[in-house]
């Protein structure tokens, strides 16, 4: 599978280190389980001219998930701006002090209604591992429906070929 990590830029400074180190924990332990991940840093081409949100949209398209650990102004905002687009494509982690905020009330139920996952985490969490692992099982969990969807259709048309398009 190909994942899109979003979150703190590698080189955070100050409050934000914490969770760019959580960032490259995720994309680490996917590329264990034999993903592809890439931060949109690693996608974008040297001297482009493209606007950011522009480039990153571009970026998603030939992904087949995103990951977005929401707590910079960068990683809210490519929540803000694609969430419902990306639809089931995104899980998307929240710091537990933006539940009934703007982002909550707002963005979160429009990515939640378009079929993606949002998930709230407490602070405590970034020392864990849980939103790493969290991050790999919805990742490996698309990987699976993959396969049993490509099966289902091989079998099916084993079963029943299509030879006409006409009912």
């Amino acid at each position: 599978m190909r994942v899109l990590i979003w979150g703190p830029t590698p080189n955070a400074s100050g409050d934000q280190v914490e969770y760019a180190t959580k960032r490259r924990q995720i994309k680490e332990a996917l590329k264990a389980e034999g993903h592809e991940a890439y931060f949109s840093e690693d996608l974008v081409p040297s001297g482009t001219s493209i606007p950011t949100n522009l480039l990153e949209l571009l970026q998603t398209e030939g992904m087949d998930a995103v990951i977005d650990l929401a707590t910079d102004f960068g990683s809210t905002g490519e929540a803000h701006e694609m969430g419902d687009i990306l639809r089931e494509k995104l899980l998307l982690w929240l710091p537990f002090a933006a539940r009934k905020k703007f982002i909550d009330e707002g963005m979160r139920r429009y990515v939640d209604a378009a079929g993606g996952r949002s998930v709230f985490f407490k602070e405590d969490h970034m020392k864990a591992c849980c939103i790493t692992l969290a991050s790999v099982d919805f990742v490996n969990d698309k990987r699976y429906l993959q396969v049993a969807v490509e099966k289902r259709i091989e079998l099916l048309q084993r079963t029943a070929p299509i030879k006409s398009r006409r009912l």
